[in-house]
């Protein structure tokens, strides 16, 4: 009952915390690209310092070496590719000149080196003989083109050294032996046992030994070089010995070329030999052989040159109209085997022919004098000026002719070409007497 009576205790307080601050989840990002995130922070939050900021300056940092790294990677492919373009032009250069070029090389000989020391080293014995055979192809004057011969030396002539090393030139020297035809020459110096000289060329499997005394090197060396020239260059040959004035011999090596020789050979050695026969006075001869050029290879330019020639020479005028006239067809076309330049000196001078034929004296002129425009070749160019000369005395411009004999009379001197001149100006002005007289000189 007491206890009823007793106050109640009061209530007790509970304590409340206070209710913290819940922030809002940021957004979630709008995409996974960590650069387009930094730019969207950036734009809420306008600091020049901000981690946004900084993750974009150093994005764009590293981005600017990317760019320039990726520069730098396409410009050294690109130099790559020029190197490799470049390494292919060399090596493609290199077979192309190997493949058109042709060479005559001279090995270094072998000599003893007693003789070595008194100057006579192998490297002067193969310029010696270098000399010699480089010397006997300058004095052939041929109408045939170089690219016809088997072995052609218009390219290089060489003495070739041993040496040691790689070098662009041996690169080349290494190309030239396996692609462009080239002839080879070794050989030795070396003493008899009677105490003179031997010397032994070869030229592929063919070797050559002359002997003589010891003071007689150089006539060793002709020997050996003309032995040369005659084995690898026949019909070459047979037309330096003509130039040399040892028309025997040039008509003996040119008509075993032309009936024994390779069939590649024939064309040129049969109109080489009926040239050689007209030079020696059988008219005949050289019609008959030139005809049989033109039988083994009708579209040869020269053969039908040679024809014509024979005509002229047998006075057979009709004939020779025919084939000057077959001499310019096609002008256009070039005949490869024989060269431009006596190409051109042949259809000029058939057209000039035939209008002397036809009695256009005036026209002949014209074509006589086109031709002394041109390259010399085998003496026509002196040729035609004579010609020009008489043609033009004949066409009865007497003034004109007697200026032109007075300009080219210090290339006129040979009564083979004074003679015509002389003779036709001797007709111009009537003076027959004279013109007989000079006609028997011609």
């Amino acid at each position: 009952m007491d206890d009823l009576l007793e106050p109640p205790a009061p209530a007790r307080r509970r304590r409340v915390r206070p209710v913290e601050k819940v922030e809002a989840p940021a957004p979630a990002p709008t995409t996974p690209d960590a650069v387009e995130i930094a730019m969207e922070l950036e734009q809420g939050d306008p600091s020049p310092d901000s981690p946004a900021r900084r993750v974009l300056v150093e994005h764009a940092r590293l981005l600017k070496w990317q760019v320039a790294d990726q520069r730098m990677g396409v410009a050294l492919k690109a130099l790559a590719a020029v190197a490799v373009v470049a390494g292919l032009s060399v090596a493609g250069a290199l077979l192309w000149k190997g493949q058109q070029s042709t060479a005559l090389v001279v090995e270094a000989f072998s000599t003893p080196p007693a003789l070595a020391e008194q100057g006579v080293t192998g490297q002067a014995v193969a310029a010696r003989l270098l000399d010699r055979l480089a010397r006997f192809q300058a004095e052939t004057d041929t109408a045939r083109a170089p690219g016809t011969f088997a072995n052609d030396w218009s390219g290089e002539v060489k003495v070739e050294i041993p040496g040691t090393g790689l070098s662009i030139a041996d690169l080349d020297r290494v190309l030239g032996r396996s692609l462009r035809r080239e002839t080879r020459v070794s050989g030795e110096l070396a003493r008899t046992p009677a105490g003179g000289l031997s010397l032994t060329t070869r030229v592929g499997t063919k070797a050559l030994s002359v002997e003589g005394r010891a003071d007689t090197l150089d006539a060793l060396v002709q020997q050996s070089a003309e032995a040369i020239y005659r084995d690898t260059q026949p019909y070459r040959y047979a037309i330096w010995l003509s130039g040399q004035g040892r028309a025997v011999e040039a008509k003996a090596a040119m008509r075993d070329l032309a009936l024994n020789g390779p069939i590649a050979e024939q064309p040129f050695a049969l109109a080489g030999y009926a040239n050689l026969l007209l030079a020696d006075g059988d008219r005949r001869g050289a019609l008959r052989y030139a005809r049989r050029a033109v039988e083994v290879d009708p579209e040869f330019r020269k053969a039908w040159w040679n024809i014509s020639d024979a005509q002229q020479a047998l006075g057979r005028a009709e004939d020779e109209l025919v084939t000057q006239r077959v001499i310019q067809r096609d002008p256009w076309r070039h005949d490869p085997k024989v060269t431009r330049t006596a190409e051109s000196h042949g259809r000029l001078g058939a057209a000039a022919r035939e209008r002397e034929l036809l009695g256009d004296y005036a026209g002949a002129a014209g074509y006589a004098a086109r031709r002394t425009e041109l390259a010399e070749y085998n003496g026509n160019r002196v040729w035609a000026r004579a010609q020009q000369i008489v043609d033009t005395a004949r066409a009865h411009d007497v003034g004109e002719a007697r200026r032109l004999a007075e300009l080219y009379a210090p290339v006129l001197a040979d009564a083979s070409l004074s003679a015509p001149v002389e003779r036709a100006l001797a007709e111009a002005r009537g003076d027959w007497a004279q013109a007989a007289a000079q006609g028997r000189r011609e």
